[in-house]
């Protein structure tokens, strides 16, 4: 049986909450009868219609993740990198809903949030959310939970889970950290919500930990035009090294969305028939590096490039790849940035700083199972469409045409076969 061609990328962002201070506060038991282990059965939502609030978020949103792009890429030069910077951004906006009033100009500063009041974000956060899960001809599960340890007897704050009840329709249950399953039932609801694409994140739940709040996006949608496999043959990739290496280079001729600028070109791939979604990659002309473009990239130069973006004939060359992705020490980068650490003591009795945060990324790009335009390859006069080749390191995201929200980003430096 033939497999549909799939783009599938799969985000998880976990964040520990260490114990310490002591709030004004009662703790209440957390929002519903604990249960084991957080599910529900998702269906296709009708999407909540947009508001000038939700799509000012989803800028935000862009524009923490491209401070966070700048910090990673200097951190691991000509490393491959991919991440979700609405699934990071969703987590953090979640913890921001117990900070302090002394910390939070900070946190918001951080995020670029329009507004220091909570209300207002969760309400932006409501409408975004369900904007983007109503998406036709994709599948896009954002899940969000929290897990707390039975050990220390604090539940949320009633506010608190009020809030992640009605902005973030977040999963809460009760666990005893001590107990062996507790960490295979905490990676089993990690399994469930991202398809099985990452089926183990923690290693343990120590008994001394408050509690784990996990965010998870999972992705999958079918090229607008698709690749014909047939066309798919082993062709030179040149490193960051300049060194080379044979790398399987999918083909079409086709109109896509297109940008040219001075040392780079811009093109659009949609998913589906509408699309919506689409995936945006940024190849810099030979002889500039990705290193350079990276180092001056930022939410508005890219929403300008984006927004240039015409029609055209062009002749792609896409490589079929895969990348994963996986930063223990994320929070070291959030605190670069400015990101305070202590002072959430709004969300239970038992918390009140962030001691560890975890985001592991999967991406897969085939063309498998597709039935394909026939193209011609080959030589072609002055006369032909532009090639857009990608054969050499690129900046990649995944994004909205309608919020505006970028899902993820990446660059890749080096492709990694799919394993078959």
């Amino acid at each position: 049986m033939l497999r549909l061609p799939r783009w599938i990328a799969v985000v998880l962002i976990v964040l520990l909450l260490a114990g310490c201070a002591p709030t004004l506060l009662s703790p209440i038991e957390s929002m519903g009868a604990p249960t084991p282990r957080p599910t529900r059965v998702r269906t296709k939502p009708t999407p909540i219609p947009l508001t000038d609030a939700a799509a000012q978020l989803a800028q935000a949103n862009n524009a923490f993740g491209f401070d966070l792009l700048g910090k990673l890429h200097t951190e691991t030069p000509e490393e491959n990198l991919f991440f979700s910077p609405l699934s990071l951004a969703l987590a953090l906006q979640m913890i921001y809903n117990g900070a302090s009033a002394d910390i939070q100009d900070e946190a918001a500063a951080v995020l670029h949030l329009p507004s220091t009041a909570v209300d207002d974000l969760n309400e932006a956060n409501r409408v975004l959310q369900g904007n983007l899960r109503g998406a036709e001809e994709i599948e896009l599960l954002i899940a969000n939970s929290i897990w707390l340890n039975s050990l220390l007897g604090a539940g949320l704050f009633e506010d608190f889970a009020e809030r992640m009840d009605h902005g973030y329709d977040a999963e809460v249950a009760e666990l005893d950290f001590s107990d062996p399953e507790t960490v295979n039932t905490i990676n089993g609801w990690i399994d469930e919500q991202t398809k099985g694409e990452i089926t183990k994140v923690l290693q343990d739940t120590p008994a001394d930990m408050a509690l784990y709040l996990i965010n998870a996006i999972y992705f999958k949608g079918d090229w607008q035009e698709q690749f014909d496999p047939a066309r798919t043959t082993e062709e030179p990739f040149t490193l960051a090294d300049g060194t080379q290496k044979n790398f399987p280079l999918m083909y079409q001729s086709n109109s896509f969305p297109y940008y040219q600028g001075e040392n780079f070109a811009l093109a659009a791939l949609p998913y589906g028939e509408e699309g919506r979604m689409q995936m945006v990659v940024l190849l810099p002309n030979e002889g500039t590096s990705l290193e350079s473009l990276l180092a001056e990239l930022n939410s508005e130069t890219w929403q300008q490039w984006v927004a240039g973006m015409n029609r055209e004939q062009l002749f792609v060359a896409l490589p079929r790849f895969g990348a994963e992705y996986t930063n223990e020490q994320m929070l070291k980068t959030l605190e670069a940035l400015g990101l305070p650490t202590n002072g959430y003591t709004g969300v239970s009795a038992s918390t009140g700083g962030i001691s560890q945060v975890i985001h592991k990324a999967i991406v897969k790009v085939n063309e498998e199972g597709t039935v394909a335009a026939a193209v011609s390859v080959g030589a072609m006069p002055s006369s032909a469409p532009p090639s857009f080749i990608v054969n050499r390191p690129f900046f990649l995201t995944i994004q909205d045409s309608e919020t505006g929200a970028i899902l993820f980003m990446g660059a890749i430096y080096e492709p990694q076969p799919l394993e078959e």
